[in-house]
């Protein structure tokens, strides 16, 4: 250790490199870190959902639920499966166990659906949910105010959702209300049951006569050109002259059997703003995305896609989780600099000397640009927790400098050279200094090896506050005896503080 310090005594320049390297480290990890309300969500669970419209519970269950789960529980890791039924919809849980991430678990579940291929009825999507979507919400807006919801939700959908994907760090726009044109087909029982007819085989006629089909190619002057076939129905009397059947001879249309008018996609909920039908985005984004830039590049977007939006629509923010992210990091910034000031009064309080206290209060930004570039390097985020163990830090990083400058001044007022009262001063407190770091740093050892959904909140603050601590205790032994050393003055010129003189007194 004497060797240790001799050398940085007499290299100061690397002392200032290391500060100047911190700096610049924690600026650009500051710039950089992902800034969100909680510390990422890793959960390896994940929901399937998947909809059977008009299937009652048991026929959901049997139907899609049990195949689903009979998948899940072949797949590798899985720990366990439990599935929900209702009507229309069904819903299988998945966890996995510890060491599989969130990525990898709906990896191995997307691999195992698509097995399920063929299996499935007809028309069943599933779609994989994992735990923490809800926080990854960022913002959600309603519009409304002009033109009719039919036309408002196709822009919506088909324009507006578009622009809002393209920004940076956006993973999912959900568009919620706003009407979708149908045509309504009211089958007549007396004349389906006249012809022996079934609804299914109306089903089936639609189906299978509404699509766009590759007919085939016509090779002309050496190229080849597609043929395709537009089988789509596009009006009623399309659909009015649909065959469902046959009545000997005569083929039986949709129109002789059926009641066809124009109408809206059945809807379950209403959206309205203000009272008027309306159409809301909720827009979500990508894991480790910065929420703030998510939301000031979706408010971009919408401001410069105001031109597609009918002329009178009105667009308004009904949440931001921004606002929150900003104000809850505002108090705790708060709050870290009062500490820190406070902190620095005290200090000078018991050391009396501007200069002393200027080099152990120099040392308090530079761990927090130090704990910032150590934040970035292990993946974590700016958050309430890191913020929070971050402010909890300040009155412990202080520690190791304050023992190492009192140490050198008192060895510098008995009369020592500079360089020799910085090197004894260090050396004579370098053990208690680190023995007081790592047993502190040693307590918060349990919160980094938590495990399950406690740990997400655990580790990012016992990493964040453990990186400070180390940081605190390098820059007191190399940059603090460095700068002590470049203080030149009388031997015994040491002037101790009121609050020195108080506890003398005592």
């Amino acid at each position: 250790m004497r060797s240790f310090l001799g050398w940085v005594l007499d290299n100061p320049m690397a002392s200032l490199f290391l500060a100047a390297f911190l700096c610049i480290a924690g600026v650009y990890s500051a710039a950089h870190l992902p800034v969100d309300l909680f510390p990422r969500m890793e959960i390896p669970v994940v929901n399937i959902v998947s909809h059977l419209p008009g299937v009652g519970p048991e026929e959901v269950d049997r139907l899609v639920s049990r195949p689903i789960e009979e998948e899940a529980r072949s797949i590798p890791g899985v720990k366990r499966v439990a599935s929900s039924s209702i009507q229309g919809i069904s819903l299988v849980t998945v966890e996995f166990g510890r060491g599989t991430s969130v990525k990898e678990a709906r990896q191995l579940i997307l691999a195992g659906l698509a097995r399920l291929q063929g299996i499935l009825p007809s028309g069943v999507v599933p779609r994989l949910e994992s735990i923490g979507l809800t926080l990854q919400e960022v913002c959600c807006y309603i519009i409304y105010g002009a033109g009719d919801p039919v036309t408002l939700g196709n822009i919506v959908r088909h324009d507006l959702v578009g622009r809002l994907r393209s920004v940076e760090g956006v993973s999912w726009v959900q568009v919620l209300g706003g009407d979708r044109r149908a045509y309504v087909v009211e089958v007549d029982p007396l004349r389906l049951a006249r012809f022996h007819l079934s609804v299914f085989q109306v089903v089936k006629a639609l189906r299978e006569r509404n699509l766009s089909a590759l007919a085939g190619w016509s090779p002309r002057s050496g190229r080849e050109y597609l043929v395709y076939g537009d089988g789509r129905l596009l009006t009623m009397k399309d659909l009015r002259a649909v065959p469902v059947g046959m009545d000997g001879d005569a083929p039986v249309l949709l129109g002789s059997v059926a009641r066809i008018r124009e109408g809206r996609v059945p809807r379950h909920y209403t959206v309205r703003g203000n009272g008027i039908p309306a159409v809301a985005l909720v827009v979500n984004k990508q894991p480790g995305a910065n929420t703030v830039h998510v939301v000031e590049g979706v408010d971009r977007a919408l401001a410069g896609s105001r031109g597609l939006l009918p002329p009178g629509t009105k667009v308004e923010k009904f949440y931001d989780q921004s606002e929150i992210v900003r104000e809850s990091q505002g108090v705790v910034l708060e709050d870290l600099v009062e500490g820190a000031l406070l902190a620095v009064l005290v200090l000078f309080f018991f050391l009396g000397s501007f200069r002393p206290t200027l080099i152990v209060a120099l040392t308090i930004p530079l761990t927090f640009l130090a704990a910032l570039a150590a934040m970035k390097g292990m993946g974590l985020s700016l958050n309430l927790v890191t913020l929070t163990a971050l402010a909890l830090a300040v009155g412990m990083i202080v520690d190791d400098s304050i023992v190492v400058a009192e140490n050198i001044q008192r060895r510098a007022s008995l009369g020592l050279p500079p360089r020799e009262a910085a090197l004894e001063g260090a050396l004579e407190i370098a053990a208690p200094d680190a023995s007081g770091t790592f047993t502190t740093v040693a307590a918060f050892l349990p919160l980094l090896l938590a495990t399950g959904v406690f740990a997400l909140f655990t580790r990012p603050f016992g990493w964040t506050l453990s990186a400070a601590l180390l940081v605190s205790l390098v820059l007191s032994l190399t940059l603090v005896p460095t700068l002590f050393r470049g203080i030149k003055g009388r031997a015994g010129e040491r002037k101790a503080g009121p609050g020195a003189r108080l506890l003398s007194f005592f």
